[in-house]
């Protein structure tokens, strides 16, 4: 289950719906992801072959990340069998606003 968002425009979506801080373009695959997300116990609940599950080092803690399409990425940790969602980011600065 989903405990914490760190990216506040993120929350926003989930719970309301509101877009406004989203690329309108990724909202349908953030809701599939962020309902694999609320249901994961453990990181390999969430090893679909288009997310790309992999470990990142972020502010020196392991965390995990999924790959979206034109460069973003979800970051999340798990506490325990939770999951706390870091943040939600273009790591490709030619895509930043695609």
């Amino acid at each position: 289950m989903i405990i914490n968002f760190k990216h506040k425009g993120l929350e926003q979506y989930y719970r309301t719906g509101c877009k406004a801080y989203i690329p309108d373009s990724h909202s349908n695959e953030l809701r599939v992801l962020l309902t694999a997300l609320n249901a994961a116990t453990k990181p390999m609940d969430l090893e679909a072959p288009i997310w790309r599950l992999h470990i990142i080092q972020l502010n020196q803690q392991d965390c995990l990340t999924v790959m979206m399409n034109n460069g973003w990425r979800l970051i999340f940790k798990f506490v325990e069998d939770e999951v706390e969602i870091i943040d939600y980011q273009c790591y490709n600065l030619e895509n930043k606003y695609a």
